[in-house]
């Protein structure tokens, strides 16, 4: 049964008149027009002929669309990743005065209710980023192509789909951790991914595989190990590292909060942190300087890739010459206290 106005109201705590301002196009305050839409997209509320108006005149507000894997939006370590980068879009947003929506739907949810098509035929935003980690329904984002509606991939594109993006180099970030490993004369280097099927995930071991490569160091499977973004795993998976035959002398965690469990563990094995094993981490959230010891990082820079997304889709929107349709922003290797030479351990024991 198609839902009706008043159940959005009463699912956003807000009155019939305030959800058809939101959906004609008058001003609301920006918390307001949030719980309604989102209350919206829970009920799957369809305005129709509100739609059809809006297409005719700007809406005067855009999309960040972050689809997920269900558990997944409640991992502590994605919101500390995800907040430079919303911060970016909002900064760009509020100077345009324009509205700000969040959609954190899940994988299924998309594919089985077309929800980015729904939007984009609607045209009930201006625009929309698609916050892209694992490979979404092509043919859903061809459509999104074919109808012309400015979108921005960010973190990762898509091939055989001329959308623009705007991404890091995380191949480039995860070979200049390992090259400096290896240049400190670590040969033993493990590391601990991310999901095996997201694409900036592929891109680290690709980047991880390269530099054993060129420094003709043999790729061991053993010291592979999938995580999940999380600190628990990072110190599990270090446990089993910690206990192989030949144990690594140093950890290639995919993200902070695992580098973090990681150094959790290395210390209740009464080892230490750089001295029996180095840890190197990536995204430099905040806390990563925060550890003991400071945490050896790839920093992401995520604030600047929020901004562009944010100024590249109103370039879109606006009809400007927007540029390469693909750009790519280098990581930067921050160096602390986490990682030193295996021989400087050895001198130790």
């Amino acid at each position: 049964m198609k839902s009706t106005i008043r159940e959005v109201a009463k699912l956003a705590g807000v009155s019939i008149g305030s959800v058809s301002n939101v959906f004609n196009g008058r001003r609301v305050r920006k918390d307001i027009y949030q719980r309604v839409m989102e209350a919206a997209s829970v009920l799957e509320y369809t305005p129709y002929a509100v739609a059809r108006k809006l297409a005719l005149k700007k809406t005067k507000s855009i999309g960040l669309f972050i689809p997920h894997r269900g558990k997944e939006m409640f991992i502590t370590g994605l919101w500390g990743f995800l907040t430079s980068l919303i911060h970016g879009i909002f900064k760009v947003t509020e100077a345009r005065d324009y509205s700000f929506y969040l959609d954190f739907s899940s994988l299924s949810k998309i594919k089985e209710k077309d929800l980015l098509n729904k939007i984009v035929k609607e045209r009930a935003l201006d625009g929309m980023i698609i916050f892209l980690r694992c490979p979404i329904d092509c043919k859903l984002v061809a459509e999104i192509e074919r109808q012309n509606f400015p979108t921005i991939l960010v973190n990762a594109g898509l091939s055989g789909v001329n959308i623009p993006s705007i991404e890091v180099n995380n191949f480039k970030g995860a070979k200049e951790a390992i090259d400096y490993l290896i240049k400190l004369g670590h040969s033993r280097i493990a590391m601990i991914t991310g999901p095996l099927e997201f694409l900036d995930v592929k891109e680290r071991i690709k980047g991880y595989k390269q530099s054993l490569k060129e420094h003709d160091i043999p790729y061991d499977p053993e010291l592979i190990k999938e995580g999940d973004w999380v600190f628990k795993t990072g110190y599990f998976h270090t446990k089993e590292l910690i206990n192989l035959k030949k144990p690594p002398t140093a950890i290639f965690c995919a993200n902070d909060p695992m580098a973090a469990g990681a150094i959790k563990a290395i210390k209740e094995e009464k080892m230490l942190v750089p001295e029996d094993i180095s840890i190197i981490g990536f995204d430099d959230q905040v806390s990563a300087k925060m550890l003991e010891p400071p945490l050896t990082t790839v920093r992401q820079p995520l604030y600047q890739l929020g901004v562009l997304s944010a100024k590249k889709l109103f370039d879109i929107i606006d009809r400007k010459n927007s540029g390469p349709t693909k750009k790519i922003l280098d990581p930067k290797l921050i160096i602390r206290d986490s990682c030193t030479s295996p021989k400087n351990a050895s001198k130790r024991k």
